[in-house]
């Protein structure tokens, strides 16, 4: 909790004991983890609280992390990646929070998967290219991996690309003057994907794939 008075903050973490997370890293299909391959936890607020490199042992130790509940992130370069699977004393937590109680050491076990897939198309509305529009890829578990999704604005003859999509199973919609709308919380681009295209991604490591219908470009 932040409280401001006089043009103060107040900061009531203090006194509050810290944990550490540490973590064994393995990645699906591949026997080394690409160079600086970093573990993020970020809270509700969409906000990075702790970040590290993994160790060329495949591990990464978060120290100092404040009681509550963290998404698991992984960031290279150059490829995408994302948390598929987190085990804690030896039981799988469902989807990608990890909760985290106050004076705790945890020690978890890490599934990442890759990917630098794309996803092609066309944005139309009754035949017609339309040129600026907000295509959105939205994974079928949005709500536990909003990580997942991805953005694009559609190209003058209404084309568009999406880089470096995760293997999984997604809707694909298109947004006429969406681009200020709040993204970032999954529940407000859904209400808007009333006709979406549905894909699923292979479990490659890199490859296109072109989708054989049109997405309908829906009105705010």
């Amino acid at each position: 909790m932040d409280l401001r008075a006089d043009r103060q903050e107040l900061d009531l973490t203090k006194g509050v004991p810290t944990s550490r997370v540490h973590a064994a890293v393995k990645l699906t299909g591949q026997e080394k983890p690409p160079r600086e391959l970093h573990i993020l936890l970020r809270n509700a607020k969409l906000r990075v609280v702790a970040e590290q490199e993994i160790d060329n042992k495949g591990e990464v130790e978060l120290a100092n992390v404040f009681p509550g509940r963290y998404q698991l992130l992984a960031r290279a370069q150059g490829e995408a990646y994302s948390v598929s699977r987190i085990s804690l004393a030896g039981a799988e937590i469902v989807g990608d929070v990890l909760p985290v109680t106050a004076g705790s050491s945890l020690r978890i076990s890490i599934t990442l998967v890759g990917s630098a897939m794309r996803v092609e198309g066309f944005a139309r509305r009754n035949g017609q290219p339309v040129p600026g529009a907000m295509v959105v890829l939205v994974p079928k578990t949005f709500e536990s991996k909003r990580d997942l999704f991805r953005r694009d604005q559609s190209d003058l003859d209404g084309s568009f690309s999406l880089a470096d999509v995760i293997p999984g199973s997604y809707s694909v919609c298109a947004i006429a003057n969406g681009w200020d709308l709040d993204w970032a919380k999954p529940a407000v681009i859904a209400s808007y994907c009333k006709h979406p295209l549905s894909v699923v991604v292979p479990d490659r490591v890199a490859g296109s794939i072109e989708l054989e219908r049109f997405v309908e470009v829906e009105s705010r």
